[in-house]
């Protein structure tokens, strides 16, 4: 919902809204010309939506105008979650409940009628990263798309909280090793198909492995 409130009424009155429900006041400004944008207070923002109002103008001299006709407030702000980070062996199926895919889900008009949409499922065929996108979609259509990191794991894998690594054991002939340090840190990079991404975010963290056992 806006921040204000536009109105128009006979320039120099104070104009007064009221919720239509108990007749209390939301706000109430002036203005020296008939276009009125009248504050919100903050402690009252959001608007709830679906919530019917009222304007009233009162002159100079005290005189209050008949109630305007009563307005309802509509509902234009999509719901909010956050992703739950998910991790599946690699080839098992990807869960299909939506809903249990995201928390701290919020709406300004409650959660009690929200429907949840599984609308991108993650390739799960190969080792790695994948998201999945969940739709959350209220009452009045407003909807948000939720992404979810996927970590797709084997036996070959190695995870925690922060990281998720791959590799290969393979064997190579003794002249095909270098000797420079460097060297042998990416020979064994890269013939041991090694892969790193960060938690959640699924960032490549290949280039900051360190080889600490090189055999030999």
């Amino acid at each position: 919902m806006d921040e204000k409130i536009t109105v128009k009424a006979e320039p120099n009155v104070t104009v007064t809204v009221y919720n239509a429900s108990d007749n209390s006041i939301l706000t109430s400004g002036s203005s020296n010309t008939e276009d009125y944008e009248i504050v919100i207070p903050e402690i009252k923002r959001p608007l709830a939506p679906y919530v019917s109002y009222y304007v009233t103008a009162t002159d100079s001299a005290g005189n209050v105008s008949e109630k305007s006709n009563i307005e309802v407030t509509r509902d234009t702000t999509p719901p909010e979650a956050d992703p739950i980070s998910q991790t599946v062996k690699l080839g098992e199926a990807f869960p299909k409940d939506a809903k249990s895919l995201v928390t701290n889900v919020y709406d300004n008009a409650g959660v009690a009628n929200l429907s949840y949409e599984l609308i991108t499922e993650p390739d799960v065929s190969q080792i790695g990263y994948a998201t999945a996108v969940v739709r959350i979609t209220d009452a009045a259509k407003n909807y948000r798309d939720i992404t979810v990191p996927v970590f797709i794991e084997d036996d070959s894998t190695n995870s925690n909280n922060e990281a998720m690594l791959t590799s290969r054991d393979f064997t190579t002939l003794a002249q095909d090793v270098p000797t420079a340090a460097a060297e042998l840190d990416q020979f064994i990079l890269t013939n041991g198909q090694v892969r790193a991404w960060s938690k959640p975010s699924g960032a490549d963290i290949t280039n900051q492995v360190l080889i600490t056992d090189k055999g030999g």
